[in-house]
């Protein structure tokens, strides 16, 4: 199979990825980390004392995991493992959120 070339410009649209959070999903991307304690992520009791929310949220790391997921499939393997940069921004956050939406 050959090799295809595409341009891409500033404003192009990104296929959107839809993530249906769950409080298990977070906890297992959290434990991957080794991190085992209660947190703002884990524990709705640590997350009002730190961020004075109703619920736990999702962690950076876990929204910046999703962005490149997005972008791979996008791109291709081929094309994302190889070559580009990537300048992230996070507009807007919600919490506590359940529903995760990426668009470029």
């Amino acid at each position: 199979m050959g090799r295809v070339i595409r341009n891409y410009e500033e404003g192009d649209e990104i296929t959107p990825l839809v993530k249906e959070m769950t409080q298990e999903a977070i906890n297992l991307f959290e434990g991957s980390s080794g991190h085992s304690g209660p947190s703002q992520f884990t524990d709705e009791e640590a997350a009002k004392e730190v961020l004075g929310t109703e619920g736990t949220v999702a962690s950076g790391r876990m929204s910046l995991t999703f962005a490149i997921e997005m972008l791979r499939r996008h791109f291709g393997p081929e094309v994302f493992n190889h070559t580009g940069t990537v300048d992230l921004s996070v507009l807007k956050t919600g919490a506590p959120w359940r529903h995760y939406h990426i668009h470029r």
